[in-house]
Order: C-alpha cells, then structure tokens, then sequence
C-alpha cells in the first residue's frame, strides 16, 4: 500500500466531510506521527495516525511486519508520553470512506486497567472507536 497517497486522500476527505484541516509534521519519524492539527496560534493541537481497514485486515504505515501492531501502537503511545504532551488519535478508515476514532489516552487506560492488552487484536480497538463526528466537534471547540 503506498500510504504517502493514502494519507493524502484522507486528509483530503477529512477536510471534505468535517472541515478539518490536517498538516504534516516535518518533524516525522520512527514512531512520531506524520499528521498533526493547528491550533488558531499554529501550535500543535493533536496528533494523529491513520488505520486504514480494507477487506477485514488493517494497515498502517507504523506497523511493521515483524511485530504485532498492538505492540506498534503501544510503542506509539510510549512516544505521546515520553515526548510529544499532546492528544493523539488513532482514526480508523474503511473501504467506505467512513472514519472512526479513538484517542491515545482512552487506549493507555484501557492497557492500563488490562481491559486490552498486546495480544487482543486490533479489531477489538475498532470496535472500542467511535465516529469522528463526534471528536471533531470536541477538537473544534478546542481550537
């Protein structure tokens, strides 16, 4: 899959469905998310890394083929703590052109309070998100 255009489409899409303007960091690499929204001031509001779920399996450009990619997003969240102090996001696309959502914070709780953990699997992630509707009005009124 080439994410460069994926994410791109996305992007685009995101802007189309809920007015949402996307940047990327130029600042990107390893494990930092590439996507990030602005505040009004141009500081850094969130952070977001995009989960594309085609034909039941999921891809992303951080999960690497080597490893489980719950361990991928755990190492994700270790980079938001340990380095970043901003919200992250996990969206989910579908083949649908629909978008779902979970936030970084929800995900460590959850890994915190064993209700998942490295060997659920990501459908059990998806099935925890929620429609970007509803994040996008709350990230709106925090711009």
């Amino acid at each position: 899959m080439n994410y460069e255009v994926k994410e791109i489409e996305s992007t685009k899409s995101i802007y189309n469905q809920f007015k949402m303007k996307l940047e990327v960091a130029c600042f990107s690499n390893g494990y930092i998310p590439k996507h990030i929204i602005l505040d009004r001031t141009r500081n850094i509001h969130s952070y977001l890394v995009f989960i594309y779920r085609l034909s039941g399996k999921f891809y992303c450009r951080y999960f690497s083929a080597k490893t489980n990619p719950i361990d991928d997003i755990i190492e994700i969240l270790k980079i938001q703590y340990s380095k970043l102090d901003r919200p992250l996001f996990f969206i989910f696309q579908d083949e649908l052109n629909n978008f779902n959502v979970i936030e970084g914070t929800e995900l460590k709780e959850l890994f915190i309070e064993q209700k998942l953990s490295n060997v659920d699997s990501l459908e059990r992630i998806y099935q925890l998100s929620y429609c970007m509707k509803d994040a996008v009005l709350k990230i709106k009124s925090e711009l």
